[in-house]
């Protein structure tokens, strides 16, 4: 885990469930901090909540982790929820993001970076067994793959 002098930003990154019923997936939020190149899993979120309970999530989440940037799929919920969060003020910390190929797709796209080193995941935590068994076309997965393609949002320019 880096030490906190070293953290250049908290980035979260959401994939949000339609459904609350046990057949469909958690809304899911993964937490992040960037290191140089490297980002080290921090928390792992899931639930399946009511729409003003996920969005209040979002909200909580962000304050208990400092987040500096919080990314949501725009897709389903996502679109709704950002829509919410903008309403009437400009909430520069929320970032929407097209999901562009399967889930599948987009998981397999970060195999490389665990393979090099540059993503770091605890070895203990009250999530971490749920994180690592779930299939890669889940909303664990998405949340690690969108949330990989944001990093240099919040990277210092060099």
């Amino acid at each position: 885990k880096p030490g906190p002098q070293k953290i250049q930003g908290i980035f979260q990154s959401w994939d949000t469930a339609y459904d609350i019923e046990d057949h469909h997936d958690y809304s899911v939020c993964t937490t992040w901090a960037l290191v140089g190149k490297h980002c080290y899993l921090l928390d792992v979120y899931r639930a399946r909540l009511e729409f003003h309970e996920l969005e209040n999530a979002i909200y909580e989440q962000r304050k208990t982790w400092n987040a500096d940037l919080v990314l949501l799929e725009k897709a389903g919920s996502g679109i709704s929820l950002a829509q919410n969060i903008h309403m009437g003020n400009k909430n520069h910390w929320l970032k929407t993001k097209n999901p562009a190929g399967s889930k599948q797709d987009r998981a397999s796209q970060q195999t490389p970076k665990f393979e090099r080193g540059e993503i770091w995941v605890p070895v203990a935590a009250p999530w971490l067994k749920a994180f690592e068994d779930e299939p890669p076309h889940t909303s664990d997965c998405e949340t690690t793959a969108v949330g990989h393609r944001a990093e240099q949002r919040i990277a210092p320019s060099t």
